[in-house]
């Protein structure tokens, strides 16, 4: 009982050092805006001249919130690399068909297990924002908070037109606009039948967790259709966790990205 007491106090005063740690944090942080100069900017200063300050809970608070305004990018599978890049191994599927059912006394089949690598690259993301004293002095909202939720909105923005319009060679990941192999249906116009073929080309075990990714301009084009028994294509519904409304076509919900552009139309299952 008194290991049990012990355990249960330590994890107490953890959680406690924890949350003073984050206070002296957020502290430092609106002392580095407001150019005040006090014990938290210091313990969490990292250059010599006060210029640069460490502020772990305002970075992690980011990260966190990017999901909220970032959609795509809150889908895809990430991975956290500290330096290099990150290989997963990939099964050979080359011999997948070759094993089955055996008669009576027979051997079963054997087949060496082989693997390739999927290599994976770290890419670093980051937004600025310059502040004047100005504007912090006569500020009547509190501009400490104002500035983390420019910061969340505008590094969101950008990760998500990224998953969009993003290409290796500009030390960006891979957007939709540059994957390989991606099956291409051009009809003559966006229409009912476009977006059937559109669902249709996608392999059906994908179809649980895809959507369509299209422009708002896009968006409002099919906001029009109709089926031939006069019911629209884009089903208003809404989202129960949220509250917020939310739209279906062919029972698949759809997100609207400007980074696409006018004449295209994804079915894509971001998380696969």
């Amino acid at each position: 009982e008194l290991r049990k007491y012990s355990q249960v106090q330590k994890n107490k005063n953890e959680k406690v050092k924890k949350i003073e740690n984050v206070n002296v944090q957020q502290r430092a942080v609106q002392q580095l805006i407001r150019h005040e100069m006090g014990e938290e900017l210091r313990a969490n200063t990292t250059t010599a001249n006060a210029a640069d300050v460490t502020a772990k809970h305002v970075q992690n608070e980011i990260v966190k919130r990017l999901e909220e305004v970032a959609p795509l990018f809150a889908k895809a599978t990430r991975y956290t690399v500290a330096d290099g890049t990150l290989a997963i191994p990939q099964e050979d599927a080359g011999n997948l068909f070759d094993y089955g059912f055996v008669g009576e006394g027979e051997d079963v089949a054997e087949h060496a297990l082989s693997f390739a690598a999927v290599t994976l690259d770290g890419h670093r993301a980051g937004a600025v924002i310059t502040v004047t004293g100005e504007m912090v002095r006569r500020a009547s909202i509190d501009i400490e908070a104002y500035v983390v939720e420019l910061l969340v909105r505008r590094l969101g923005a950008s990760l998500d037109k990224a998953m969009v319009t993003g290409k290796t060679d500009s030390k960006s990941f891979e957007g939709l606009d540059s994957v390989a192999g991606i099956k291409e249906i051009k009809p003559t116009a966006i229409d009912e039948e476009a977006l059937m073929d559109g669902l249709h080309a996608l392999h059906p075990t994908m179809l649980q967790g895809a959507e369509f990714v299209m422009n708002r301009a896009t968006f409002n084009a099919v906001a029009k259709l109709r089926t031939q028994d006069g019911q629209f294509v884009l089903m208003a519904t809404k989202d129960i966790a949220h509250g917020a409304p939310a739209y279906q076509i062919f029972g698949l919900p759809v997100s609207v990205n400007d980074a696409v552009a006018n004449d295209k139309v994804y079915v894509v299952n971001i998380h696969e």
